[in-house]
Order: C-alpha cells, then structure tokens, then sequence
C-alpha cells in the first residue's frame, strides 16, 4: 500500500511540474504554396536547392513575455549553404504586412557561431566574423541577418508575406517563393 501512494504521489508532482513549468506560446510561423525545389520544414526552415534558411519573427507572445510593444518588427534569417557560391544582399528582402510594402530599415550581421539555438527572434551575440563587402554578402554556414522593419510587430494571427530577392548563387539569381505567415504555437519550458 505505500508503494501505491508514494507512487502516485510521485506521479503527481510530475504532472504538476510538467503543467507548471511548461506553456504554450503563439508566433507568426512560415509556410510556403506547392513547389518542386523549395518547402518547409518543421516550423520555421525554408529548405531549397543546396541551401536551408532558418526564419523567426519577433512577433512571439507567451503568458509571461511578447514583443507587441516594440517599434519595429524583426525578422532573423539564419543560413546554411551546402556548397559555396552563395550571396545575399539583404536590402532586396521585403515585407508585404496589409496594403503595405517595406524594406528593412536596419540590418545586422551576425555569425551565430554555426548554431540555431539563439534564445528568441534575435541571431545571438557570437564573434565578428568577415561577410565580405556588401552589398551582396557572402553565406556560410551560421551567416545570420538581422531584418529590421520600421512597423509594429503584428498580432500572430495577422497573415503577412516575406519575399526573399536577394539571395544568389555564383552571380545568378535563386528564386524563392513567396514566404507566406501564420498564426502558429510553440512551446516553453522553464
């Protein structure tokens, strides 16, 4: 009988545990119409012909913690070229968020030391490294490109487009589809 009780009691401080210190947050995730060379994978890579993009928004909100407040909206594209070749000039990126259409204000470059695992939308805060002179810089695996744009960062159910012209490979244009967002769910442990 005491091991029945000292096993239930076991069982319930893990479901509490687990109920408390995991919850569920809501972000704008991407998502892409029917292609041949280009889809994604998981929740937020876009996985092409020879290269793989990691995408977050700064537009995630949990019970605790959300960005709605911020003046501009980020989006961070963290690379992973499989061969050599490829550049991206990040002002031919743009948002198309309702009626409007922007550029990025501002852009960081960033190495992300080779990793994905930056807390939040932002790269991470790893060593300088050379991307070579823009505005067509040079990708290597970790080459990561803070976007800024000057609007407010949506709700995640406000659907809005990232269209991707910059990115080539040994001078010829690569085409990416249309990167169309949505409403989508992650979770946080604590």
């Amino acid at each position: 009988m005491i091991k029945k009780i000292n096993l239930s009691a076991a069982l319930l401080a893990a479901i509490i545990s687990l109920i408390s210190g995991c919850y569920q947050g809501r972000e704008s995730q991407p998502f892409i119409e029917s292609s041949s060379t280009w889809q994604i994978k998981g929740k937020r890579f876009l996985v092409g012909p020879n290269i793989e993009i990691l995408m977050k928004v700064s537009n995630y909100k949990t019970r605790f913690y959300g960005n709605e407040n911020l003046d501009y909206f980020g989006v961070s594209l963290w690379f992973d070229p499989k061969i050599s070749g490829f550049k991206f000039n990040p002002s031919d990126t743009f948002l198309k968020l309702e009626s409007s259409t922007n550029r990025p204000s501002q852009v960081g470059l960033v190495y992300s030391g080779g990793d994905t695992r930056s807390v939040g939308w932002d790269c991470g805060k790893y060593p300088d490294k050379d991307f070579g002179d823009g505005p067509n810089y040079k990708l290597f695996r970790g080459a990561c490109f803070e976007l800024y744009f000057s609007v407010k960062p949506p709700n995640s159910n406000t659907p809005f487009s990232l269209y991707i012209e910059g990115l080539s490979l040994n001078g010829a244009p690569v085409r990416i589809p249309e990167i169309k967002f949505r409403e989508g769910t992650f979770r946080v442990f604590m």
